[in-house]
């Protein structure tokens, strides 16, 4: 037998009667029944057991010396009002058997001598209604714990749905001031990387900027807007990325001076790039290109000799974004005779290994609209600046290490540190901001 899926048990029945010889019978009768039976001989004797001992059925005498089986039963009652009770009677007792019936004493009455079939089917039926009556207690009293456990749910409901509808608005409203002019799904991830890439010396992260802005200035002459540009300019941003995975002898050798078998490794950057970005999916896009990104006008190029328009646009653009910006580097920096030289170098592949078109367009660029190329109406000098304003783009030191990153809002005292930084070294900082927007101090917990 179980309950709820708990096995019970077994039940537990009382016989009393001053008669030993009717004990034992009812011993031998219920035991290999599986009941665990109790005896007692008077009811004095019971009752000091149920004090202690609850039973599922009682079956008494009627005639006891001392205390007869009606009045026990009735005290038994009170000890015990939920346990089923039996009276086994003469038919000379019927009278005070049917009024303690009447009464509410007994359930059940037994003539003597009984039938054992009969017995066994009244004490069956006793056992299961007890048992019955045990589990709606049971019920009922889970089923009041969980309504008192509802009814305090209820009562703080209201006041935890207020709490959390006000978080969930100021998470909301955090996220919109950061995400009004930012594709937050790349921009923790690019903070990372553009880190990771400025801890190793064989990658510079200002040249990474560059090559990123001239990509930007590219795509848009071209037209390109929206996602399509911003992958444009992630591409330029970790066009070199891969590189962090390269044996640094290999990696910080210019390519003319490499063997054959350092050329060889050095042009399986792009893969590294890709496993370095693999476990986000969302910059698949950016590696697909950076993989093309050595691909030749002319059909000559790594990996898969792609010719032409058959390489995608985007890596055309990194191609001769990247070599361009590199000879400037290696030309001295951002002066008019490393500029010019960049210019040369580009001129020399055109239509072998740049597409013309591309190479047209970076000869007419100057150098002034490179370093500009992100200040708009809403890039501020440090004068300019207020508390409550949110950062639209990173600000990085001079080691190209991230210092403040966008959507980061400023205060009196971080303005200060960036006068400081920007005394220091003898240089102007232009920020952007994003455009009307303002936090007050009482509105950024």
């Amino acid at each position: 037998m179980t309950v709820n899926d708990e096995a019970l048990p077994a039940p537990k029945v009382l016989f009393v009667d001053d008669e030993e010889s009717i004990l034992k019978s009812l011993r031998r009768l219920f035991v290999p029944r599986g009941l665990d039976v109790e005896v007692m001989p008077s009811g004095e004797a019971a009752l000091v057991y149920l004090k202690d001992n609850k039973v599922d059925l009682i079956m008494s005498d009627m005639r006891m010396p001392g205390m007869n089986g009606a009045e026990f039963l009735a005290a038994a009652a009170k000890a015990r009002p939920d346990t089923y009770r039996v009276l086994l009677t003469g038919y000379s007792d019927i009278s005070s058997t049917v009024a303690a019936v009447n009464e509410g004493r007994i359930h059940r009455y037994v003539a003597k001598p009984w039938v054992n079939e009969q017995l066994v089917a009244v004490v069956d039926e006793g056992v299961a209604i007890s048992r019955m009556a045990d589990e709606n207690k049971r019920l009922t009293a889970k089923v009041a714990h969980q309504n008192k456990q509802l009814r305090t749910f209820n009562e703080s409901l209201e006041e935890r749905v207020a709490v959390r509808t006000q978080q969930l608005s100021k998470a909301i409203k955090k996220l919109k001031r950061v995400n009004e002019s930012v594709q937050t799904s790349y921009s923790a991830t690019l903070n990372v990387l553009y880190n990771i890439i400025n801890l190793n010396p064989a990658v510079d992260g200002r040249q990474a900027q560059l090559v990123s802005g001239l990509c930007r200035i590219i795509g848009q002459e071209l037209g390109l807007e929206g996602e399509r540009l911003e992958n444009l300019a992630l591409s330029g941003l970790l066009s070199q990325i891969g590189v962090l995975g390269l044996e640094y002898d290999v990696a910080i050798k210019p390519v003319l001076q490499m063997s054959t078998a350092e050329r060889a490794r050095f042009y399986t950057h792009p893969q590294i790039a890709r496993t370095i970005m693999s476990p986000a999916p969302h910059l698949d896009p950016i590696c697909s290109v950076l993989e093309a990104q050595y691909e030749r006008f002319s059909g000559a190029g790594l990996p898969k000799g792609l010719q032409g328009s058959s390489i995608p646009l985007e890596a055309r653009i990194v191609s001769v974004a990247r070599d361009f910006c590199a000879t400037l580097k290696e030309s001295g920096g951002l002066t008019d005779t490393s500029t010019k030289e960049a210019k040369k170098i580009i001129r020399l592949g055109r239509g072998t290994v740049y597409d013309p078109e591309l190479v047209d367009r970076v000869l007419k660029i100057d150098i002034k609209e490179l370093l500009n190329a992100d200040k708009d109406e809403n890039t501020r000098t440090l004068d300019e600046l207020e508390p409550g304003m949110v950062l639209d783009e990173d600000i990085f030191n001079l080691a190209d290490m991230l210092l403040l990153a966008t959507g980061t809002v400023l205060t009196p005292k971080s303005i200060n540190k960036l006068r400081e930084f920007e005394q220091s070294h003898d240089q102007v900082l232009h920020v952007r901001v994003l455009p009307q927007v303002v936090i007050q101090e009482d509105d950024t917990g």
